[in-house]
């Protein structure tokens, strides 16, 4: 553990005990096998969302019932955020390495998030694993102060994502993924700049043509101005514990094994073994599983230490009443 970080000033109890450094020369070949694009993966899991926001949105015009309405609601934004960690992956170069990936990327996941687009999202990500916590990483500077410091209150928690969910936060977090004096990381491709306002006004005149508009600020737009905002704050808790300077990335990053029936309200894509990708980047998220069982062979994982499922998180990041300030919770 570094200086910069005690056990003290942890709140997720470390789940590695060892690095990628202590993998034996047999493990580090088979995960090396893995370190390729999984084009096959991403597209169909990019399938498999996009057919999913179709269903949520013919059995709630279907049901024509407010309560079912809600719950295609919340089911979208979760799905918008599977969207995002797409693009995620395709930002490592993950699902195409090929000349035009970015740009399959952006219309299939990244454009239809409406303020992103894969190239600049891996710029400010690219800077977050090269200077991981220091004054370079965009991430890091962001993520500071109260709203970012845990355990919180369950009051000050509540009003933490109630910014959240009223998109009352948006543009700050828009204007947060910028990098400063950080240097530009230069993708493969070059996407012209009239393909996305021409992707936007081919979108706009389709809503047009088919009197659709109604419905895209239903069961879209709403969706990822509230749902995916919260459900973006909730996997950055899950992703690091941002108010340790210096500190490694085996300190600050829980490691999270969902079961399944979390996954479908939550597809988080293997997210939340978010340590494994710091250590090899360049291995799909359909893989990552497969890294975990050789980790946890090569006894470099604390088991005991594993969160299986969210419940565990939350348990951890929010205050019980009566709790001592500063004292962390149980894992």
């Amino acid at each position: 553990m570094t200086s910069a970080a005690t056990d003290r000033d942890l709140l997720f109890p470390p789940s590695m005990n060892g690095t990628a450094q202590d993998l034996s020369p047999q493990a580090l070949a088979e995960i090396q096998t893995l370190n390729r694009p999984a084009p096959g993966r991403w597209l169909l899991q990019c399938a498999i969302i996009w057919a999913s926001v179709a269903l949520f949105i013919t059995a709630a015009e279907l049901a024509d019932h407010w309560l079912v309405t809600v719950l295609a609601v919340l089911l979208i934004g979760s799905r918008q955020l599977a969207l995002g960690y797409l693009m995620h992956d395709q930002a490592h170069y993950c699902a195409f390495r090929f000349k035009g990936g970015d740009l399959l990327a952006n219309l299939l996941a990244a454009y239809p998030l409406l303020v992103a687009t894969t190239e600049k999202y891996a710029q400010v990500h690219l800077s977050h694993h090269r200077h991981y916590f220091t004054d370079q990483d965009p991430d890091f500077v962001r993520k500071q102060g109260p709203e970012w410091t845990y355990p919180q209150s369950r009051s000050q928690m509540f009003r933490t994502f109630a910014r959240e969910f009223l998109g009352l936060n948006l543009i700050r977090l828009i204007k947060g993924k910028t990098l400063g004096n950080v240097t530009l990381y230069q993708r493969l491709d070059s996407i012209p700049g009239w393909v996305r306002p021409v992707y936007y006004l081919t979108l706009a005149g389709i809503l047009t043509l088919v009197g659709g508009w109604s419905e895209f600020l239903l069961y879209w737009v709403l969706p990822l101005l509230t749902v995916m905002q919260a459900l973006l704050r909730f996997e950055a808790i899950c992703e690091h514990q941002y108010d340790v300077p210096g500190a490694r990335v085996e300190d600050t990053t829980p490691l999270i094994i969902l079961p399944w029936w979390q996954k479908l309200f939550i597809p988080d894509l293997n997210f939340g073994m978010h340590v494994y990708h710091h250590y090899f980047p360049g291995v799909p998220f359909c893989h990552l599983p497969k890294v975990h069982r050789i980790f946890a062979r090569e006894g470099l994982v604390h088991e005991d230490r594993v969160f299986h499922g969210y419940g565990g998180i939350l348990r951890t990041v929010v205050r019980r009443a009566g709790r001592a300030e500063g004292q962390p919770a149980s894992a």
